[in-house]
Order: structure tokens, then C-alpha cells, then sequence
């Protein structure tokens, strides 16, 4: 209605489109079709969206159910599962399987262990760090860092990042110094905290778990970051017995001294 009133207030805008030669059937068409086009692709790409979205609740529900069932017979599939080596391998393989699922069983453990209590520690340094200089979203922001600390090392980052774009929505300069603050924070998780809680629980010194977490990160992209400490950290326990059982063997006792055995 403001559109037509103003055309009617303002002839000399009709004359000039008259004048133009337009052929409005044309441009009809034209806006139509580019509306179609637009709407149609909203369309599929909300459609994909929520498809992925239901089948990932569903896959996420189906894997909840078999975990569960499988951790209520834990110790009949241990039984099950140690008669079928012992009776498939000799016995000095089968023992070594078994030591090393047992040993893996209890990395990993550790691990998931020590990866939720780091999440933890950032949450609240996070939490604490935003309440003093007044960050807005403080609790969602924490929640959410902490969340993403679940993916090793990298994870404060990503939480920083959206943490960045919530804020800069309210105000861009609180959110450049909350930059600065989630980089020192990170940088004291990253290189401090993390290989001690972590590290730590694994049994896997701090240099050790900055380069499986880089490394795997690179390769294999996320799912290398999540897996790659309690794989590394079990790759070294094995790896450190077998030496200092060869080094025991043969008598060795290996010193910083340079000078050659005899």
C-alpha cells in the first residue's frame, strides 16, 4: 500500500518506467524463476540438514544401546573372547594379546579419564577468567570451551573462535580482548595443563602428546586428534617394555655418560 501510495504521490516515476520500455511480463518471469531457484535450494539444503541431523540422533541412540549391552556383559565377552585366542594362537602370542588388551583397556580408561577432568579445569579457568573482566555469555562461553576441550590440545581454540563471533555480536572490541584472553588461557592448557593431567594419566610424557596430537591432527584430521594420545601412549608403553626387556636381557644399563659398551 506505501509502495502504490507513493507511485500515486510521485507520477513522474510511472512515466520514466513507461519510457524505459520494459517489458514487465518478462522481468515477471525473470524474478519468479530466481525466486524459485533460491526457495528450492533453502529447501533441499534444510531438508539435508535435518536428514543428517535424525540420522545422526539415531546413530548416536543405536550406539548408546550397544555400548550399554556390551558393558553389562563385559566379563562374559572377556571370557569369551580369551577361550577363542587361547584356542586359536600358541600360548606365547595368546598371552601377549591378552597382556596387550589388557594394558590398552586400561590406557584408554585413563585417558577419557584425564581428557574430562582437563575439560573440566579449562571450563572453570574460563569461567573464572570471564567473570573478571566482565565477558558477556560467560556461563554458555564456558560450557561450550569446555566441551571443545574434549578434542585434545585444539579444542580450546575452536571454542575461542565461537566464543569470538557470540561476543562480537554484543561488542567487537570485548570480543578482540577475549581473543588475547582464550590465547593465554590456551597456551597455559595446551602447554601446562594438558600434558600434566593428561599426559600424566597415560603414562605418556608432555613433549610426547603435543607431537601424537600435531602429528595424527594433520594426517587424520579430527578423529586422529581424538584417538591419537591413547593410541601413541599404548605404542610407547609396548615399545618402552620391549627395549628395557632386550636392555635386561643382555645386561645393559644405559647411561647420559658417551662412553661406548664393552
Amino acid at each position: 500500500n506505501k509502495i502504490n501510495q507513493y507511485i500515486v504521490d510521485n507520477p513522474q516515476i510511472l512515466e520514466t518506467v513507461n519510457q524505459l520500455d520494459v517489458d514487465t511480463n518478462q522481468l515477471r518471469d525473470q524474478l519468479f524463476s530466481i525466486v524459485q531457484s533460491f526457495t528450492s535450494g533453502i529447501l533441499d539444503t534444510t531438508f539435508s540438514l535435518v536428514g543428517n541431523l535424525v540420522n545422526g540422533v539415531f546413530n548416536a541412540f543405536v550406539a548408546i544401546i550397544f555400548g550399554t549391552s556390551i558393558l553389562f556383559k563385559k566379563e562374559t565377552l572377556t571370557r569369551q573372547f580369551k577361550k577363542i585366542i587361547y584356542g586359536t594362537m600358541p600360548k606365547h602370542w595368546a598371552n601377549f594379546t591378552v597382556n596387550l588388551g589388557a594394558e590398552a583397556n586400561q590406557t584408554f580408561g585413563q585417558y577419557v579419564s584425564g581428557q574430562v577432568t582437563e575439560a573440566v579445569i579449562l571450563l572453570v579457568l574460563v569461567f573464572i577468567g570471564m567473570t573478571i573482566f566482565n565477558f558477556p555469555f560467560t556461563l554458555s562461553i564456558s560450557v561450550l570451551t569446555g566441551a571443545m576441550a574434549l578434542v585434545p590440545i585444539y579444542g580450546a581454540i575452536m571454542g575461542g573462535v565461537v566464543g569470538f563471533f557470540l561476543i562480537a555480536v554484543v561488542d567487537v572490541v570485548q570480543a578482540i580482548w577475549f581473543i588475547i584472553f582464550i590465547i593465554v588461557v590456551q597456551q597455559v592448557e595446551g602447554n601446562i595443563i594438558y600434558p600434566r593431567v593428561v599426559g600424566g594419566s597415560v603414562g605418556l610424557p608432555g613433549i610426547w602428546v603435543l607431537f601424537s596430537v600435531t602429528v595424527s591432527g594433520a594426517f587424520f584430521g579430527l578423529a586422529g586428534m581424538l584417538l591419537s594420545v591413547p593410541i601413541f601412549a599404548l605404542c610407547y608403553k609396548l615399545a618402552s617394555a620391549t627395549i628395557n626387556y632386550n636392555l635386561d636381557q643382555d645386561n645393559i644399563k644405559v647411561t647420559t655418560e658417551t662412553n661406548n659398551l664393552k
